[in-house]
């Protein structure tokens, strides 16, 4: 990005039936290429390791985000000599960056606190369980003559679906 901003104002393109005032030369195609490629294949092997060490997994993502909309604020907030300044889009990128970096160093904090123990399953609805599921068994009644199960006072009577005649 910086080499566009610096060689050509920040933008370019090439091809197409209009005229182009910015060429972009093909180095710059081959560094956005490998830099694009290059981000996914070490995050996704950062992210790995992670996950293979029982780590937060919401810390590569976040950092892969703070990491990209970082660097981009940081190149419009610091321009080269003869690129226009647009101080906006850096600081909508900054904050953009620091959108995913909270939620990278919280949750590097909890795991840190928690000693590298990895997160419990509950965790993420403060140890409360979503379900709580009761089995009533009786053991009393022949399985010929079981009683209909009782209709729950919370369902309106006009959800309710009549049983089939039990034979």
């Amino acid at each position: 990005m910086r080499d566009v901003l610096k060689t050509s104002g920040g933008f370019c393109a090439s091809g197409g039936a209009y005229v182009i005032a910015h060429q972009c030369a093909s180095s710059d195609a081959r560094d956005m290429l490998i830099g694009i490629v290059g981000m996914l294949f070490f995050g996704g092997f950062f992210a790995g390791l992670t996950s293979w060490a029982d780590g937060p997994l919401m810390t590569p993502s976040g950092l892969m985000w703070a990491a990209l909309f970082g660097s981009l604020g940081w190149q419009f907030i610091r321009p080269p000599k003869g690129a226009p300044n647009d101080l906006v889009v850096g600081v909508v990128f900054l904050l953009m960056a620091a959108g995913g970096l909270y939620p990278a160093i919280s949750s590097g904090w909890e795991w840190i606190r928690r000693g590298g123990e990895p997160e419990p399953d509950d965790a993420a609805f403060g140890g409360v369980p979503l379900v709580r599921a009761t089995a009533h068994v009786q053991t009393d009644v022949a399985p010929a003559t079981a009683a209909l199960p009782q209709q729950s006072p919370l369902i309106p009577k006009r959800l309710v679906i009549p049983p089939k005649d039990v034979a």
